[in-house]
């Protein structure tokens, strides 16, 4: 947000450089993210009256004007064509210097002595474009330093006002910072008015109290006259463009105050009342922007009548807006509730000068204050006749006109910080921000009481007031305690250790997907799946059951960019609805390969090779041992995105806690990518929960090992699944890891076999085995499979 300093400094007085404020004010905790210095090379510009007006002799477009400053007269020759006697301009003089640097010296025009320049407000640094010389209000005095008066030189802070500092999102509201930061005095802005004896002809209902606890009408007639130059120029700086007189005070209050105001057209409403409520659905207004909007059920609304006439806190309806005829105005200041407005602004997709100030939370105590101001302002620059009866509503029992108090313990808040700081330097603190301290307990001001909740927030004043770099570097505490990871972490931590040391890159995707994602995927729609009510745009509207898809966007974009050779992992959440309705959450990860195993080879088996089914179940399978789990049985795959011959499901006591395998080709058509991707997904929430033993040694047996093969002719109708489940079960102790060594298929052994060879060895831990044990339990685990199955042993 922009402050002009200028203007901060009519309610506070500023000792310091704009650089020295702006370090202050960081340290504080309100960031300022650049000072800039608008105008200062501008000089020597003042204001003039046009006295007479005659074309040049000797050039058709250039006319010579006499001006006078009230004292002096000056002949200068101009082009512009906008000008007229009496009009009052912008005049530099010999010796001035312009915004892009020129100096104004006397010259000849075509014969004729010229002694000076009148300016347009591009020449001044005003605007970026002019149709001609700026021509000032009427009421300008002539002859006085333009640059200062017309605020043609100043010094903007832009400044980052963080969510929970609502309250320092004004000029006074900053005015009120630097006179802690300083410990200077603070101004307040007048708001005295007089009442005319008028009859109030707005009555004003609100019908939701719990949107609206406080709602101020007043009205107002015979404004007239034009916007003066100061108000004007301070708008013009804070990015806000003049309108009209009405129109213009209402936003200048607002950046003054930090409450935002409305004015009404009163002849225009449709009914001699106001009321607040919400939206009907599809309901209907055309907004102030010129934009016909159907809002949904529920939209904060005011009402005349049965038209809707302004988006509550967001913005007025067209049909009452206020123009410069406008004489008869009902002058709006009301509270409305945060959440409300933040609701309005996702379902319009409309943010506002005024929902800014709104969402952040504004000082319910500064409703009548910010009225006030503009009242005093319409009258004293306006004219204004004010009704003496005001239409208003408080709702007493809302919650922001409830008191909120802290304890403030001095040990406990020196023990937090580290500090050694007295009960009465934290008093003088608190009360140099607005707190009042009794009997041990901080009563919370009324801008405040959207952030401060306990007395770590009244340290957290303490500390950036004070400054942090008094704080010694000393930890007050010998150990710092701390809970020992979850059992999910350390899995977390593994798995991201395993990957990378594995040549995998980590990414981090947005939890929201679209629902196509859902079909490109091959992924069943969910009964319940979890939509976003407020959504950024439809690609991001609802919550991803897998990370699969995301996964997918990130490497099809990749390959388009031809990065075709990718590892990459990530470790996320995934939501779903359980069996009672309830939404929950898991921790997985998924990892993917794309394109060739090695990126560089020698070797003809080597170059090129894809990625194929036994490296991605090695890569789960060497995992699972780095958590040191066990158990596990692989499956037939249970998910349609995956190739079918070419997939696993990852079962733990009947329960699936993981998948691999290689993707679909229909799943990959439909992100556009032509080359085998491989994925591995595991539920580290699932696999937390998964009772492990603690590791013991067992040492490396000193005998030799024995390896028998096996050989099977096995109909292709069978997975290796079912074979190795056989296996398990009849599997000698003596036997300690088998492995698939060989596969093929032939028209020799009929095309609806496969050959399928098998190593088992044979070891024990004690002693040496002899031939006649080994072949014994080999040659009975082979009658096991044949019986048990319908293979041959070849």
């Amino acid at each position: 947000m922009k402050f002009l300093l200028s203007w901060v400094k009519e309610y506070v007085d500023i000792p310091v450089s704009p650089e020295v404020l702006a370090d202050r004010l960081s340290r504080s905790g309100l960031e300022v993210e650049d000072v800039v210095r608008v105008g200062a090379q501008l000089s020597h510009i003042i204001t003039g009256r046009i006295e007479s007006l005659e074309k040049h002799p000797n050039a058709d477009r250039l006319q010579i004007t006499q001006i006078s400053d009230g004292k002096n007269r000056y002949q200068i020759v101009t082009g512009a064509q906008n000008v007229a006697v009496g009009d009052i301009v912008p005049v530099s003089l010999p010796g001035a210097v312009l915004a892009n640097g020129l100096k104004i010296k006397p010259s000849q025009l075509r014969g004729v002595q010229s002694d000076g320049m009148l300016c347009s407000e591009t020449e001044l640094g005003v605007a970026d474009t002019s149709n001609g010389i700026w021509i000032l209000p009427p009421s300008t005095p002539v002859g006085v330093d333009f640059v200062e008066y017309g605020m043609l030189s100043d010094v903007i802070l832009d400044i980052s006002i963080l969510p929970n500092r609502g309250d320092c999102q004004s000029i006074l509201g900053l005015a009120r910072e630097i006179s802690v930061v300083l410990d200077c005095e603070l101004r307040i802005p007048d708001i005295r008015y007089k009442p005319s004896i008028l009859e109030n002809r707005i009555g004003v209902r609100v019908d939701v109290p719990e949107i609206c606890p406080m709602y101020i009408g007043r009205y107002v007639t015979g404004v007239s006259g034009e916007t003066p130059l100061f108000m004007q120029r301070r708008l013009a700086l804070s990015g806000i463009r003049s309108i009209n007189l009405a129109v213009d005070i209402t936003n200048y209050v607002m950046l003054e105050i930090g409450q935002p105001l409305h004015v009404f057209n009163v002849n225009a409403l449709p009914d001699f009342g106001l009321s607040v409520g919400v939206s009907a659905t599809n309901e209907m207004i055309h907004t102030l922007d010129d934009e016909v909007r159907q809002l949904p059920a529920g939209v904060p609304v005011i009402r005349s009548g049965n038209e809707a006439v302004a988006v509550a806190g967001v913005i007025g309806g067209k049909s009452t807006g206020v123009t410069e005829s406008t004489a008869d105005l009902f002058l709006e200041s009301a509270y409305f509730v945060p959440s409300q407005i933040r609701r309005s602004e996702m379902t319009l997709g409309l943010r506002t000068e005024s929902a800014v100030r709104f969402e952040k939370g504004v000082d319910a105590e500064r409703v009548r204050f910010a009225s006030d101001r503009a009242l005093h302002l319409l009258q004293t620059l306006g004219g204004a006749q004010i009704a003496e009866a005001a239409s208003e509503f408080r709702h007493d029992s809302h919650m922001i006109f409830q008191a909120r108090s802290v304890p403030l313990d001095s040990q406990k808040v020196n023990r937090l910080l580290g500090t050694n700081y007295s009960n009465s330097e934290m008093v003088a603190v608190l009360t140099r921000l607005g707190f009042r301290v009794e009997n041990g307990v901080a009563h919370v001001p009324s801008w405040r009481l959207h952030d401060i909740k306990e007395w770590p927030c009244l340290a957290e004043e303490i500390a950036r007031i004070k400054g942090y770099d008094p704080i010694a570097p000393d930890l007050n505490l010998k150990m710092v305690p701390q809970d020992p990871p979850s059992r999910i972490q350390v899995l977390s931590d593994v798995t991201e250790s395993y990957f990378v040391n594995h040549g995998f890159q980590q990414v981090q995707t947005f939890t929201m997907i679209s629902p196509d994602d859902f079909s490109a995927t091959k992924v069943p729609l969910p009964s319940e799946w979890l939509q976003i009510q407020n959504p950024l745009n439809s690609s991001e509207s609802v919550l991803r059951r897998y990370l699969m898809a995301s996964m997918l966007k990130t490497i099809a974009y990749n390959i388009k960019r031809q990065a075709d050779r990718l590892r990459l992992f990530e470790v996320g959440k995934v939501f779903y609805v359980n069996s009672e309705g309830n939404i929950r959450e898991n921790l997985v990860c998924g990892a993917m390969i794309a394109g060739s195993q090695n990126e560089v080879g020698y070797l003809a088996g080597d170059k090129g090779s894809a990625v194929s089914f036994p490296h991605l179940k090695g890569q789960l399978e060497a995992l699972l041992d780095q958590m040191g789990l066990s158990g596990f049985e692989f499956s037939l795959p249970t998910y349609p995105q995956y190739h079918p011959t070419q997939s696993a499901d990852l079962r733990y006591d009947g329960r699936i806690v993981g998948n691999v395998g290689i993707l679909h080709p229909d799943v990959l058509r439909n992100y556009d990518i032509q080359i085998p991707i491989g994925y591995i997904g595991i539920n580290l929430t699932a696999l937390a929960e998964i009772q492990v033993d603690t590791p013991v040694f067992q040492p490396f047996s000193k005998y030799p090992f024995t390896r028998r093969d096996m050989a099977l002719l096995v109909p292709k109708t069978i997975s290796y699944h079912e074979i190795d489940s056989v296996i398990r079960a009849q599997l000698p102790e003596s036997v300690v890891r088998y492995f698939v060594f060989d596969y093929f298929e032939s028209e020799k052994i009929g095309a609806d076999n496969k050959s399928l060879a098998i190593g088992f060895i044979y070891q024990d831990a004690n002693r040496t085995l002899s031939d006649d044990e080994v072949n014994q339990a080999h040659e009975n685990m082979c009658n096991g499979i044949t019986s048990r199955l319908p293979v041959t042993i070849r």
